[in-house]
């Protein structure tokens, strides 16, 4: 499969998601993930979540902003890493803002606290068992698993896909 396939089959699974897990580092270096509510997903793979500036995850990425972003559902499977920048750009907010958010941030969009939290992806992967790349992918793993040998998976199944500057 093509970069350019690749691309585009790693953003059509992503746009499926409406939540992802954000891989972060904590200040002595070990990770933590945590489910995050996708504000927008971009073109080019940008990744846009809502936070609060008081949340410990904004000082983890204002420490160490390299993150992982993963989305899983039960046949696909998606994954970026990147950096992040922690945006209060107040028009980017008002274009995003989705009422339920006022949960969390009662004085709504104008609210003091709410900050983006923009992943700028470098890399992203991708696992497709949907359609006929996943029966040929079960194929292929039963193949395996008779011949003894090791299961080679087919294009479209995964893919690597470099992201910046795409």
């Amino acid at each position: 499969m093509a970069t350019t396939d690749n691309k585009r089959h790693l953003l059509d699974i992503m746009k499926d998601f409406d939540n992802a897990m954000l891989v972060t580092q904590r200040p002595e270096g070990t990770l933590r993930g945590r489910p995050m509510r996708v504000a927008s997903l971009e073109e080019d793979g940008t990744v846009y979540f809502v936070a609060s500036l008081d949340s410990p995850k904004i000082d983890e990425l204002a420490r160490k902003p390299d993150v992982a972003v993963t989305m899983q559902g039960k046949l696909t499977w998606a994954s970026v890493s990147g950096r992040v920048t922690v945006e209060r750009d107040r028009a980017k907010i008002d274009r995003l803002w989705k009422e339920e958010w006022k949960a969390y941030f009662p004085k709504g969009k104008d609210d003091p606290e709410i900050c983006l939290i923009h992943v700028h992806p470098t890399e992203g992967e991708f696992w497709d068992n949907n359609g006929t790349e996943g029966v040929q992918y079960v194929l292929e793993v039963a193949r395996a698993l008779v011949s003894g040998d090791k299961a080679k998976p087919g294009e479209g199944v995964s893919g690597h896909v470099a992201l910046k500057g795409s």
